[in-house]
């Protein structure tokens, strides 16, 4: 079965740095303090969290495409080797 989440929101963590005028916000994976994405200091939390949610949806697309594809080369595979 594929993952069904990049990371998942309870597990992150918001750190924002700002240097002089401008700065910018990281989203930390807070299970192992990885990074996950960097954006502008302007964007809102909860844009941040519909941007993880967005994350989210493309990374359980990617698995569930790439599982459909894995059974597809296998079914092949197997059928060419009955000839």
């Amino acid at each position: 079965m594929y993952p069904k989440k990049w990371a998942d929101k309870e597990d992150c963590e918001i750190a924002r740095y700002y240097f002089g005028n401008s700065g910018q916000v990281t989203l930390r994976d807070g299970f192992n303090g990885n990074k996950l994405f960097t954006v502008p200091s302007l964007w809102t939390d909860e844009q941040i969290w519909e941007c993880l949610r967005i994350a989210n949806i493309a990374y359980s697309d990617g698995y569930k495409s790439g599982e459909q594809s894995k059974a597809k080369e296998i079914t092949t595979a197997l059928f060419l080797e009955e000839r």
